[in-house]
């Protein structure tokens, strides 16, 4: 397994039959954020993308100390961009991926082969000899029996049966995803309101949502990924002052028996202006500020 040393932004290409990436941060910035998790959190320490033959997964933060990054099993490179003087150390990590369907069925069991020939029959023992005269008008007495012939040769051994099929291949992967194209705002104090949803078939699937708000005051905002019913996932983030930005990010492993309609919904405690942002406020690089993202994994 190979170790990066990586810092300011780049692509760097990785080995092949990996399973994950384990990131550590060796050097922080001068200025980062900190959230509420456990462990704590981190904002503004870089951005990564995972690159394919095909082209690239969406971006997601660095925001631990050591952080696993899976692999999907079309993974060409790791492109990066670190902010300020951070540093990272990037550990490849061989093995299957976990994004793999399971394997295909054991194929049924081949034909017996025929039964060897019997042996051949061994042959008669020979005739006792004749008994003495007996007296007149007695009969005399029968000869003893001939010994048993030898028992026959053991038959050969029939041939193999063919092998069976081989099982049916596992699930492809597959993805899809959606973002706001207009700002959402949080106008009524604890109260969810929806951001973005998905319409996903029954399946397993990896969720990753993430989404930047914008207040006019001190404010908490909370956060569910659910189906209206169900919370896969939740967490919260205080934004401390005027026109403070901050982005936000739940990912949930959800196995759906039918057809349902997942959404990413969130809520503000304080009552001030607090938007959710369809564009990032400054430097905007279009309608990708709060999406929401599935993987199917089987």
């Amino acid at each position: 397994m190979t170790t990066y040393h990586l810092s300011g932004s780049g692509e760097q290409t990785l080995a092949s039959g990996l399973a994950y990436l384990s990131v550590t941060v060796t050097t922080y910035p001068g200025s980062y954020g900190t959230g509420r998790a456990s462990p704590t959190n981190l904002y503004d320490l870089g951005l990564f993308r995972i690159k394919t033959s095909y082209g690239h997964y969406p971006a997601f933060a660095l925001d631990a100390d050591s952080q696993v990054i899976p692999l999907p099993p079309d993974y060409v490179a790791l492109d990066y961009a670190l902010f300020g003087a951070t540093h990272i150390d990037v550990l490849e990590v061989a093995g299957s991926t976990p994004f793999l369907g399971p394997p295909g069925p054991t194929g049924p069991a081949g034909a017996t082969g025929p039964s060897g020939s019997a042996g051949a029959t061994g042959p008669t023992g020979p005739t006792g000899a004749t008994g003495p005269a007996g007296a007149t008008g007695a009969t005399g007495a029968a000869g003893a029996a001939g010994a048993a012939g030898a028992t026959g040769a053991t038959g050969a051994t029939g041939a193999t049966g063919a092998t069976g099929a081989t099982g049916a291949a596992g699930a492809a992967i597959s993805a899809s995803s959606a973002a706001r194209s207009t700002d959402a705002l949080l106008n009524i104090v604890n109260t969810y309101y929806d951001l973005v949803s998905l319409s996903l078939v029954a399946g397993t699937y990896l969720l990753h949502a993430f989404s930047t708000f914008q207040c006019s005051g001190a404010t908490d905002i909370a956060m569910k990924l659910w189906d209206g019913t169900t919370v896969y996932a939740s967490g919260a983030h205080t934004l401390p002052s005027n026109t403070y930005n901050g982005q936000v990010a739940l990912t949930a492993l959800v196995i759906l028996a039918s057809t349902t309609t997942v959404k990413f919904s969130a809520a503000q405690n304080a009552g001030g202006t607090v938007n959710a942002k369809a564009a990032i406020p400054n430097n905007s690089a279009g309608n990708n500020a709060c999406q929401l993202v599935a993987a199917r994994i089987a």
